[in-house]
């Protein structure tokens, strides 16, 4: 008997996991049927708004040949919101959405045009609403002009007593400008402002271009273009220094008691050049007299300037003959080797070997 009832709650059992597990693929599936429906409904039948911000409004059927440039309004932008369903919404972007504005007929300088702004979204979508209907816009003649690069150099520290700015190489020294008449007359120069520390050797730097006025107030036009934005500037920087004259000889078989006038000089150059320089000879002076007065050229070196005490540019200078004296040609007398100090000799010789 015990055995016989417990035979029949395995049956029941049985019977009733069988059951779940017939049932439970349908229960899932009535979910995800509703899952997806739900998920349908959302998606194709519930309408939205989206809002999308800064469509660019694209100017169309302006004449150029007339030589008239939008000088200003073309950077507008408006704000667009369409309304759908979440899925079309969620297919469309900005660049979807075509902003215009019909310049038909804008054919002469005015100070301020009002055009009204077409929108044009996709299909399936519907305007609601856009943040602005019209737009302002300036047209003028537009020119071209060559205008010229100058450097604007502002430094911490320059130590003039041994260096100073020798001058500027610009990789481009014009520029070509475009842009509204107004605007381009008023640009006396392209400024190129450079800001360092100390200065002490040469160096390059690229910097931006900035239109300014004659005042050296900047030109802030967003209608002005230039051929070349940067430019690079190489500062080139000499090396100030004073160092003495020598004087050279073709007679070296002399001696000379001499002076020079100036006795030294100041030498300009690159650091790395001027650094390596300690003295400035003149040219080979040929004679063998005393009490002589001359000019005599200096030695040219490539890179370097030479500079008397009164800042001028000199090539020569004076030379004077004090004395001149015969060198002592004797020649020293060879140590005289004995026999001892030969036999010394060999016995070190055996020694080290």
């Amino acid at each position: 008997m015990f055995f016989k009832n417990n035979h029949k709650k395995d049956d029941n059992l049985k019977n009733s996991g069988n059951k779940f597990r017939s049932v439970f693929p349908k229960i899932v599936s009535v979910v995800a049927a509703l899952v997806l429906w739900f998920y349908v409904y959302d998606t194709r039948s519930v309408i939205e708004e989206k809002v999308f911000t800064n469509v660019p409004i694209k100017f169309e059927n302006f004449d150029r040949s007339t030589g008239l440039e939008i000088v200003s309004g073309k950077e507008h932008s408006i704000d667009v919101t369409l309304s759908g369903s979440k899925e079309e919404l969620s297919k469309i972007t900005k660049d979807d959405i075509i902003a215009t504005a019909d310049m038909n007929g804008v054919n002469s300088p005015d100070d301020s045009v009002t055009l009204k702004i077409n929108i044009s979204a996709p299909k399936g979508v519907d305007i609601v609403e856009k943040s602005a209907s019209q737009v302002s816009v300036k047209v003028d003649k537009s020119i071209t002009k060559i205008i010229g690069v100058a450097v604007d150099l502002n430094y911490d520290k320059l130590d003039a007593s041994q260096y100073e700015i020798k001058n500027y190489e610009l990789s481009v020294d014009e520029v070509q400008v475009t842009g509204p008449v107004d605007d381009v007359e008023k640009i006396s120069k392209l400024s190129a402002q450079i800001k360092t520390g100390e200065i002490k050797s040469t160096f390059k730097s690229n910097v931006a271009l900035v239109p300014v006025d004659e005042s050296g107030n900047p030109i802030d036009s967003t209608y002005v273009t230039l051929s070349n934005q940067s430019v690079t500037v190489t500062v080139n920087v000499n090396k100030l220094k004073t160092v003495p004259l020598k004087a050279d000889f073709y007679n070296d078989e002399y001696e000379y008691d001499y002076s020079l006038n100036p006795a030294e000089v100041k030498i300009k150059g690159d650091s790395a050049l001027v650094d390596s320089i300690t003295s400035i000879k003149t040219l080979k002076i040929d004679t063998t007299e005393a009490n002589v007065t001359d000019m005599v050229e200096l030695q040219k070196i490539n890179g370097i300037e030479i500079f008397n005490v009164y800042e001028q540019k000199i090539d020569k200078v004076e030379y004077t003959i004090h004395s001149v004296t015969e060198k002592d040609t004797k020649t020293v007398a060879e140590p005289v080797t004995t026999e001892v100090d030969k036999d010394l000799a060999a016995s070190e010789d055996i020694a080290d070997a």
